[in-house]
């Protein structure tokens, strides 16, 4: 199974991290993306879950694109492109945490929690 999230500011709103925790409060937000909880079912018979990040920058210098996306709005009712890079890596399958409200239940324990351990 793959899933994939963004690794910038756009992904902790993905995850709902930025309106549920301020960016500030964390030391490292994108390291968050290895322990917050996942939007997924529980997989069967694996003990990893394979994600995609996406990241508006390159992870490791000289690394090529992987995709061009035109999202950016320009005048004239345009858009302008810009480069993403791809990384995939495994993640325990015990952060799938279902869908829906289990998912945001999960989320905001996680978040809530979080956030008292990174301030205290």
């Amino acid at each position: 199974m793959r899933r994939s999230w963004r690794t910038s500011g756009q992904l902790a709103s993905v995850l709902g991290l930025r309106r549920i925790i301020p960016l500030g409060v964390l030391k490292d937000p994108v390291a968050e993306l290895d322990h917050a909880p996942l939007h997924a079912d529980q997989p069967r018979n694996t003990t990893t879950i394979d994600i995609t990040f996406i990241h508006d920058t390159p992870p490791a210098p000289h690394l090529p694109p992987t995709a061009t996306v035109r999202d950016i709005p320009a005048p004239g009712r345009t858009f302008t492109t810009r480069d993403l890079w791809e990384t995939q890596r495994p993640l325990p399958a015990g952060l799938c945490a279902g869908r829906g409200t289990l998912w945001l239940t999960a989320l905001a324990i996680y978040t809530q929690t979080t956030a008292a351990q990174e301030t205290s």
